[in-house]
């Protein structure tokens, strides 16, 4: 019994069968959900509505993230545009120090005009002051107008480090304030080398910190943004903001972070609060590969975010106005929906039915195909199934029921033969309507449909009144069908246009396809061919057996076989030819195989004639001394000749597929590429210069000269090249250049007057723009005139002159030279014989002393005026001094008679002024002693003679005896002193002066401590006097080796002010040179240079 018989039993016998009670229990549970959907709609539009508010608050805080994670990322492209500038700066920085140093070594005098012209041009993109400071740290050299008084830049931090260190690097300074500018400064400096390699001294570039930070403005970093150059030892070098700090930290340590340490990235963004002025930033740091800086650029957090907050703000404000809004509006939904359930329950039940009816309806067409359309031709509607529309892409509701809409659909192509066969059905010529048509679909493109229908009803008069119909997608298969022609198409137009035989073998050898080219090679007609064995293109029975042994097997296992071999064409010839056989399917043995045939007797006779003919050219190019090569478009070489092998010490076939880069350094190889590119892209006869390594390792100049070759196409195949050895032509070259332009710069180009003369006659064969200038004839007039017409002396005395300088019996010469204007000058001339051309000539440099000879005897005149007076006044300070002592050896010796003899009978008040005269005549004695020691100074001493210094030190020690016993002082001497050539007296004396002021100069608390050392300089032998008494403020300096200059009272300190300017005298007597070094509290150095004797050392 059937399911449907079995189900209409129960119900006759009153049992309710279970779907019906599931569908009666879902119906319930529809109806209480119906009840409930008001609340339900309150609810969910309350999480809604909050949802909403969540993620647009989420949202917010995502683009709070974005917006700063945008920011970082402009920070790092900032940083690394800064940091790329810094390394550009110091790069350029670098090689002015560098440009500069060379031309301060090579032409000290002419540094400062030099250095300010290239300062100008060159570098004029820098801004920088420059400066030179020699060994002993005394500054030589500056952009800035140098003080009369010398400048000992010695303590300088980049002076030590050059001084203590060998090598040639780079130095960065911490910030200063410049010595001479008084502005601050960061310098960068490098060691200038002594002419025998040891340290000769630092050169200085002097640049201001703003001129490192001006790389980005405001525009760039915003009001709160800030730039800042820091160096490995956290130092700030540099910073700019749009906002001063409030203090400057240009020069202040920046506190410790971990990007400081060099294990860390290189590079990164962070949030900090700036410890320089509080503002916080999004910060990032780039660290410089090649010199200790680290760069940061900053933008302000706040400046960053403030678009963000107020757009924030907005949107969190009308997310709370709208929030309101929806719930109100939430409300009353549930309302009207409320009042609308009520309706849609009246009408519920009459719709039950009708859509029982309509599913049933819906069922039995999709069954039917893929999509069914019914037309009413009375009222012209259509019915269309859910699959009919699905078919071309639309829903359920979007294809009305008019014809219209099928009809619209149609392809203009395709509609007159739809209706023709409509037309055809209509009228009774076919029981059915057939046609395949392109429909257009919803997505705009065309689908292939089968449509297939038949009038159901037709009228009296045969006319149809319903038709009822299908469509079938049949897309794919028109695609299909499509490809299949036209690979079809394809195949037989490569078959038929191939300039090659093709033929389709069986399995049993047999022919079935050949296309017109087979037959033209083989002299035969395709129905010949076709059908026939291949037996047919072989001279024998043997050559046909041996191929099906040799080549089968390999196309048998799915290989291609490739042969050249003789064939036989229809009129009985033998021709080599090329065959190329290969399964036409290598999962179907069974569809035979494909043979391709090529004509290859000319190629054989062409290669066969091609091959003896590049014997021959092999030959002969191996016979040219020159290298030669070739190479293809893409720079493999291909071939060579024997000198080229040679050259390189490479065989050509260890050569042949190698490139340049392959055998040649990087750097030449790419320049060879450069030129080979740029003649394949403009083909014509190439030549230039270049260089190239040889076997032995050499790099030697090399004229190139290149052609391109091409094939048969037309299109460039490669290079032909050819090398010539340049060397030795370009060195004598070189060497010709530089002999003219030592020539052009010693006699033409030098400002000096200068004069080439034949010693036969005295003829002026040439002379420069100098001397037509000096003596006031043009040019041409002076080449013409004799030496005689110039020199004042008789024409015998200019022989015999011009005799002496030629034979070289004397080079120096002093004359009196006639002017074109008459003036008679005096002159130094320096004559040697020169040869021009096999030609003995003198050269003659003529220097006008005229001026100097009257400066000199001035100076004679005044020198001994001078020295006169400098011989009255000595006598008279002398005399003064001696003379002034004895009234004041009086007036101290009647003092103390007085106060002898009224001893008792003075009050303490007389007694105290009687004590205060005595002092003062004491006081003033000392005076007139130390100022006659003074101007005995250089002025009556003895001839000078070798002291050893160890002699000098012990006899000061003992004239010093009781001050250091009295003190308790350890003065310690180094040993192995040098040997002094001087006045001992004065040595002495200065000695004991520099060790006194040590022993003297300390506090009452402290034991003084004196050192005595000695090493050699560059100037001599430098003595260093160090002590730990109460030290020098610099600012005193030069004021202590003034004559009666003091920084201390009486009371704390005993003296006249007057030993410092003794030393100072006895330095400067025997050409030396004094100084001081001071940390206040801690002690002081005295340093005196004194020359070394020449005589040696004991």
């Amino acid at each position: 019994m059937s399911a449907a018989t079995d189900m209409k039993t129960g119900q006759e016998d009153g049992i309710s069968p279970r779907p019906d009670r599931v569908a009666a229990r879902a119906a319930g549970l529809r109806r209480q959900t119906v009840r409930l959907l008001p609340a339900l709609v309150v609810l969910l539009g309350g999480l809604l509505i909050a949802a909403a508010v969540w993620l647009t608050l989420a949202g917010l805080d995502r683009e709070r993230s974005e917006v700063l994670r945008a920011k970082e990322a402009d920070a790092a492209n900032l940083a690394r545009g800064f940091e790329e500038n810094i390394r550009q700066t110091v790069r350029r920085i670098d090689q002015a120090l560098v440009h500069l140093r060379d031309e301060y070594t090579s032409h000290p005098d002419a540094f400062l005009d030099k250095a300010a012209s290239l300062q100008r041009s060159l570098y004029a993109d820098l801004d920088f002051q420059i400066g030179a400071v020699d060994a002993r740290g005394m500054m030589r050299f500056s952009g800035l107008t140098v003080p009369h008084d010398p400048i000992d830049l010695s303590d300088r931090e980049h002076f030590r480090v050059h001084r203590d260190s060998d090598g040639d690097e780079l130095f960065i300074s911490r910030p200063m304030i410049g010595r001479f500018s008084g502005r601050q400064v960061v310098q960068f400096t490098r060691r200038i080398p002594a002419a025998d390699g040891g340290f000769g001294g630092v050169m200085v570039l002097s640049v201001h910190p703003a001129s490192l930070a001006r790389f980005y403005g405001t525009a760039d970093l915003g009001v709160q943004g800030a730039l800042m150059l820091v160096g490995a030892d956290r130092v700030i070098r540099a910073r700019a903001a749009a906002t001063p700090a409030p203090v400057d930290p240009i020069g202040h340590l920046y506190p410790d972070q971990p990007f400081f340490d060099a294990a860390q990235p290189a590079a990164g963004v962070f949030q900090v609060q700036s410890p320089i002025d509080g503002q916080a930033r999004i910060t990032a740091y780039r660290r410089l590969k090649d010199y200790p800086l680290i760069v940061f650029v900053g933008l302000g957090l706040e400046e960053a975010l403030a678009p963000y907050e107020a757009r924030r703000a907005r949107i969190e404000q009308a997310v709370w106005g709208l929030g309101g809004l929806g719930v109100a509006v939430v409300l009353l939904i549930a309302w009207l929906l409320r009042q609308q359930l009520r309706h849609h329950r009246r009408i519920e039940e009459a719709q039950a039915l009708l859509a029982e009816t309509e599913e049933r309806w819906r069922l039995a067409l999709e069954a039917v195909g893929d999509g069914v359309w019914d037309w009413n031709a009375a009222t012209g509607e259509v019915f269309y199934s859910r699959g009919w529309k699905r078919m071309l892409g639309y829903g359920e509701r979007e294809i009305g029921n008019r014809l219209a809409e099928w009809e619209s659909r149609v392809h203009p192509e395709d509609v007159q033969a739809v209706h023709r066969e409509l037309d055809r059905h209509f009228s009774g010529g076919t029981p059915f309507y057939i046609s395949e048509h392109r429909m257009l679909c919803k997505d705009g493109r065309f689908r292939w449909i089968l449509d297939r229908g038949v009038a159901v009803d037709r009228a009296e008069d045969g006319s149809p009144l319903r038709v009822v119909g299908t469509h079938t997608d049949i897309t794919r298969l028109k695609r299909t069908e499509e490809a299949l022609a036209a690979a079809a198409a394809r195949t037989t137009a490569i078959l038929q246009s191939v300039p090659l035989g093709v033929a389709i073998v069986d399995p049993q050898r047999r022919i079935q396809i050949v296309n017109p080219k087979m037959a033209e090679i083989f002299l035969r007609g395709i129905r010949e061919l076709e059908g026939s064995r291949t037996r047919i293109f072989y001279d024998s029975d043997q050559d046909f057996d041996e191929v099906g042994r040799r080549v089968y097997p390999v196309i048998h296992r799915g290989e291609v076989a490739v042969e050249e071999l003789p064939l036989r064409r229809g009129d009985g010839s033998v021709f080599w030819a090329r065959i190329i056989g290969q399964r036409v399917s290598a999962a179907d043995p069974a569809l035979g195989i494909v043979w391709v045939v090529e004509d290859v007797s000319v190629r054989r006779s062409a290669d066969e004639a091609l091959k003896a003919s590049m014997e021959f050219q092999r030959v002969l190019i191996d016979t040219v001394p020159i290298p030669i090569f070739v190479k293809d478009a893409q720079g493999r070489y291909l071939d060579a000749n024997a000198a080229f092998e040679r050259w390189l010490g490479l065989r050509r076939g260890e050569l042949r597929g190698r490139t340049a880069r392959d055998i040649a350094p990087s750097d030449l190889a790419a320049t060879y590429e450069v030129a080979d590119q740029v003649l394949l892209a403009s083909p014509h006869t190439q030549l230039y210069e270049g260089r190239a390594r040889g076997a032995d390792g050499t790099v030697r100049d090399i004229e190139f000269s290149k052609a391109v070759f091409f094939d048969a196409a037309g299109t460039p195949a490669g290079i032909v090249g050819a090398m010539i050895d340049v060397t030795e032509h370009k060195k004598a070259q070189q060497a010709l250049r530089e002999r003219q332009e030592l020539f052009e710069r010693i006699f033409v180009s030098n400002a000096a007057v200068k004069l080439l003369i034949d010693p036969s006659d005295g003829t002026i064969v040439d002379a420069n723009g100098s001397a037509a200038e000096f003596y006031g004839y043009p040019l041409e007039r002076l080449r013409s005139l004799r030496i005689t017409d110039l020199n004042i002396l008789s024409l015998e005395e200019v022989r015999h002159e011009m005799a002496a300088a030629a034979t070289e019996e004397r080079k120096f010469f002093r004359f009196r030279h006639r002017l074109a204007s008459g003036e008679i000058r005096d002159v130094e001339v320096y004559s040697s014989p020169i040869r021009v051309n096999g030609r003995e000539l003198l050269f003659s440099l003529v220097h006008d002393v005229t001026g100097r000879l009257a400066a000199e005897a001035a100076l004679r005149d005044k020198t001994a005026e001078l020295e006169r007076s400098n011989a009255e006044l000595e006598a008279f300070a002398y005399v003064a001094s001696h003379d002034l002592r004895q009234p004041l050896r009086t007036i101290n010796s009647y003092l103390s008679l007085l106060q002898k003899d009224l001893d008792g009978r003075l009050d303490d008040e007389t007694r105290q002024y009687m004590d205060f005269a005595r002092s003062g005549a004491q006081r003033m004695d000392r005076l007139i002693v130390d100022l006659l020691e003074y101007s005995r100074v250089g002025r009556k001493t003895r001839p000078f003679a070798a002291h050893p210094a160890g002699g000098i030190l012990a006899a000061a020690l003992d004239n010093l005896e009781v001050a250091i016993a009295e003190t308790q002082a350890r003065v310690t001497v180094a040993q192995d002193l040098p040997v002094l050539w001087g006045d001992d007296n004065e040595l002495i004396r200065l000695f004991q002066n520099l060790i006194g002021n040590a022993v003297k100069y300390c506090p009452a608390d402290r034991r003084p401590e004196v050192a005595v050392t000695c090493g050699p300089v560059e100037q001599g032998w430098r003595f260093t006097i160090r002590d730990n008494g109460i030290g020098i403020e610099a600012e005193h300096f030069d004021r202590i080796f003034g004559i009666f200059q003091r920084l201390h009272s009486r009371q704390d300190y005993d003296g006249t002010g007057v030993g410092l300017a003794v030393c100072k005298k006895i330095v400067g007597h025997h050409g030396g040179t004094i100084g001081v070094e001071s940390d206040p509290g801690l002690g002081s150095r005295f340093f005196v240079v004194l020359p070394r004797w020449e005589g040696g050392a004991e």
